[in-house]
Order: structure tokens, then C-alpha cells, then sequence
């Protein structure tokens, strides 16, 4: 058993085939710890969503109730989007070198929107901590990578029923 993550081919949005995760199951091959509260999640400061690269595991903080289900859906999959760059994926992140963490960031973030099929909006990456201008290579290097992830969880979830 595993959570199914389904894409809707005409629309090219990822939905929950279920209301929830089930505990303890994969999805897309990826851990996924449910904090049990809606408080951040314990050492990572305000962070209400995290992908752990060296454990391999995207945790999340209980879905408060007053955030959508559409918002929390987004922040698990922004995260599964961070997963797939670990090296028993698409290798993009190689912890035994210098990562440019903004980059992984708004590579996430633009796959976000290639999922969504809407024009992607620079305003989230804007306010993010590591902010900077991209050069062209950069921005280059985030549509491949992009494209690649978008691909993989496509990829992985064809055969989901």
C-alpha cells in the first residue's frame, strides 16, 4: 500500500486520491512524518513543511484548520518536489558539495506551477531569505530542472490506480 498521488492529465493537476495521508505510507517513494500538531515543526523554526535531504523524509505540520486543503496540499507538494532532487532520484542535490539552496528553492517553486499550469509568480521566491537575481544560466538550469522533476512525479505516479 502507498498514498496515491494521481495526475489529472487534462489539467495537469496533482490531487490526493484520499482525504489524508495514511500514516507510515510512502508517497512517491518518500517518507512522510505528520507533525501532531498545527505549532511549527521543532527545530526548524517557522517552518511549517520540510524536506530533510540526508533522511529522506518530507515532514509536515498537522493541518490546521484553518488553512485550506488545496494551501496544505501545495506545501506537501512543494516538498515532494524537493525530494526528487535526492540522490536516489534525479540526483540534484549532492550534499557532499556547496548547494545553492535558492536555486533548489525556486526550482521547487517553479515546479509548483508547471503542476498547477499557471504562469509562474515570482512574488514567493521575492521574499524568500536566500533572495537574489538570478543570472541566465541559473534561470536556465531552473527550467531543465523543473521539467525533470515534474517529470519524475509524473513518471511515478502513471501506474498509481
Amino acid at each position: 500500500m502507498r498514498n496515491k498521488l494521481i495526475m489529472v492529465a487534462t489539467s495537469g493537476v496533482l490531487i490526493f486520491a484520499g482525504e489524508s495521508l495514511t500514516p507510515g505510507v510512502p508517497l512517491c517513494g518518500v517518507e512522510v512524518v505528520v507533525q501532531r500538531t498545527v505549532e511549527p515543526i521543532p527545530g526548524i523554526g517557522s517552518v511549517r513543511a520540510k524536506y530533510d535531504f540526508k533522511a529522506d523524509v518530507i515532514y509536515i505540520i498537522k493541518k490546521p484548520w484553518l488553512m485550506t486543503r488545496s494551501k496544505y496540499r501545495g506545501l506537501l507538494i512543494h516538498e515532494l518536489i524537493h525530494a526528487t532532487g535526492h540522490q536516489s532520484r534525479l540526483g540534484r542535490v549532492d550534499l557532499t558539495k556547496p548547494v545553492d539552496w535558492y536555486i533548489e528553492e525556486v526550482i521547487a517553486e517553479r515546479s509548483f506551477y508547471l503542476i498547477l499550469g499557471k504562469r509562474f509568480n515570482k512574488a514567493y521566491i521575492n521574499r524568500h531569505p536566500l533572495n537574489r537575481d538570478l543570472t541566465a544560466a541559473e534561470w536556465a538550469l531552473v527550467e531543465v530542472e523543473s521539467k525533470r522533476a515534474v517529470q519524475w512525479i509524473y513518471e511515478y505516479t502513471k501506474g498509481v490506480k
